[in-house]
């Protein structure tokens, strides 16, 4: 509503924004406005929006449970939504079962609008397999006199409705009750991946008349140590009828010469029938290899450690002999220096002799290094604050400097030397300034400490020229350019500071309303340092107006006329360089001899 007029309302829609599908949005302003052209606005926003999801055209397949091999096509299902196409998009996804012609099927059908509404349907399809695989007849039965001439097993196919990849297991079941007469049931197995089985057998019959026949014994060697020997290998005999030979190994040892054993190796083979059969082989030990030791790895220590401490440094492992125990490894050490004085390594030779003199020498080396940072100890540092004397204080922070602000340092393997970052930057008010002190050994390993140091200023600046008065001519436009430079110049104020840079302000706002364009200001200049410290000087400055008006047009000059010939009054005006000069006009007349002859006094 509107106190003094109608109002009539207006507003900028131009469309709809285009968003999903048939929806979308748009915020207007809306404009009311009165008779007189005022105007006020509100906002708001009109939303189509598309929370409906699509629908299914088709009936929904349903769950199922199928044999494998009746698995049914995936069904085309539609989808229709009020706002926009609703495409369909088909997802299965199968989950193993526990075999893999035994699974789950879940098809997913989801159907989405451009506006991302969904409606889904899901179905299961349970996929099983419990038909048994199709066994082909067994082979004849046969007869055959030994094992070894027992026939290969040979491969047998089966048939299943559902997997062509059916498994086949071959089992052979001996009765060797009479080793003469051995009967072997050979029985074929056929499952399918999911563990459904079918088999079919065939009986052979083994008798066994024939004795072992001895391999050859293995070539005869020569070794170094006894424990060099070589264990006994198995040997086979071969028997036309028995597969069980059993095999006796026997070792007799000549050890009169400790450095030419031989040793006599024989194999003995008995069939189950009691039939025997042996080869022998010679095995000649000398010993000629010198002994084995690892070294310690090589080693960084720090210089405080002791390089003698093999507990520190290690020591040898898996010292060894071919033909002896119980040695052990001595060393001896080769020092050379390293980069800086806390440095240096030892070349230390590891030496291993065995009971025959036979010599193994290895290296190992020790770097002895000063990676450890000195200790500063803190207990005396202190921070440093004094007075600006304007000159640094040069000498209370050269000896906090040369005293590393009271810090003290001590290092694990010798002296120290102290450095600082000071660079003489002033304080700021007592502002910290942080010096950072570094302690360096001979390795140049370091440690840090901070500490600041602060130059406070107290002392206000010192005005060595007052401000001075300031008295000008009116000049009919406020004078502002000799006000403004008697400001910036600070009434020609001048001062200075021990210990920093100085900056002038003043109080003026405005002259005194005086006649005309005249007037005056008495003005507070106040000098501050950099640490806030102020001095002040006063003075005035004034604008005067001594200067009378000046008349514009030509003056009239004094004049005879007859009686009948006075002048009208002329009408005169009058400028002011600082305000207006209205001019009073006055006459007066002073009589003369007779009526008619008078002198008229005209002042303006």
């Amino acid at each position: 509503n509107d106190d003094c007029s109608a109002i009539a309302w207006s507003h900028d829609f131009t469309a709809l924004s285009d968003d999903c599908g048939e929806t979308g949005s748009a915020t207007v302003i809306f404009t009311v406005t009165d008779g007189c052209g005022n105007q006020a606005t509100t906002t708001a926003t009109f939303t189509i929006i598309d929370d409906t999801p699509p629908a299914f055209v088709e009936a929904l397949p349903a769950d199922t449970t199928v044999e494998c091999d009746a698995v049914p096509t995936p069904e085309v299902l539609t989808a229709d939504d009020d706002c926009s196409e609703a495409p369909v998009v088909f997802e299965e996804v199968r989950t193993d079962g526990t075999c893999p012609n035994a699974y789950t099927l879940t098809r997913t059908w989801t159907a989405t609008d451009a506006c991302g509404n969904e409606t889904q349907h899901i179905q299961t399809i349970t996929v099983q397999d419990t038909t048994a695989p199709v066994a082909p007849a067994a082979p004849e039965d046969v007869t055959v006199e030994c094992t070894d001439e027992i026939p290969l097993m040979i491969d047998l196919t089966a048939t299943d409705n559902c997997d062509s990849d059916i498994t086949v297991t071959g089992v052979d079941t001996t009765d060797n009750t009479d080793p003469c007469n051995i009967i072997v049931t050979r029985t074929w197995t056929f499952t399918d991946s999911c563990d459904n089985t079918a088999s079919v057998s065939q009986t052979i019959t083994v008798a066994d008349t024939t004795a072992p026949l001895a391999p050859a014994a293995p070539e005869d060697v020569t070794v170094e140590c006894t424990d060099e020997i070589p264990p006994m290998i198995d040997l086979t005999a071969t028997d036309n009828c028995d597969s069980d030979i059993t095999v006796t190994g026997v070792d007799t040892t000549d050890n009169t010469d400790p450095c030419n054993i031989i040793v006599t190796r024989t194999w003995t083979f008995t069939d189950s029938c009691d039939n025997t059969a042996s080869v022998s082989q010679t095995i000649t030990v000398a010993d000629t290899t010198a002994p084995t030791f690892t070294a310690p790895d090589d080693i960084t220590i720090e210089c405080d450690q002791n390089a003698l401490d093999l507990t520190l440094t290690g020591d040898v492992t898996d010292e060894a002999d071919n033909c002896a125990t119980g040695l052990e490894a001595t060393f001896t050490d080769a020092t050379n220096p390293g980069a800086c004085a806390n440095e240096y390594t030892i070349i230390r030779t590891w030496t291993l002799t065995d009971d025959c003199d036979n010599t193994t020498t290895l290296e190992q080396t020790i770097n002895v290094v000063d990676t450890t940072d000195p200790s500063i100890d803190t207990t005396n540092l202190e921070n440093l604050s004094i007075e600006c004397d304007g000159s640094g204080n040069n000498d209370a922070i050269t000896n906090w400097l040369a005293n590393n602000a009271g810090a003290t340092a001590t290092d694990n393997c010798g002296e120290v030397t102290w450095t600082n970052n000071y660079g003489g930057t002033a304080s700021d008010c007592a502002t910290p300034i942080e010096v950072i002190f570094t302690a360096t050994d001979a390795c140049g390993n370091q440690a840090t400490v901070t500490a600041t140091y602060a130059i406070t200023d107290n002392t206000p600046p010192t005005i060595t020229t007052p401000a001075s008065d300031l008295t000008v001519q009116c000049d009919g436009t406020g004078n502002t350019t000799a006000l403004q430079n008697w400001l910036d110049t600070f009434g020609g104020a001048l001062a200075n500071d021990d210990c920093s840079a100085i900056a002038w302000s003043h109080d003026f706002t405005a002259l005194s309303d005086d006649c005309g364009e005249t007037g005056s200001a008495t003005v507070i200049f106040t000098v501050t340092d950099g640490c806030g410290n102020q001095a002040t000087t006063t003075a005035t400055f004034t604008i005067i107006d001594d200067t009378p008006p000046a008349f514009v047009e030509a003056l009239p000059a004094d004049t005879t006329v007859e009686c009948d010939a006075v002048p009208t009054p002329e009408v005169l005006t009058a400028d002011d360089d600082c305000s207006e000069a209205p001019v009073v006009f006055e006459e007066v007349r002073t009589d003369g001899t007779c009526p008619n002859a008078y002198t008229l006094t005209r002042t303006w």
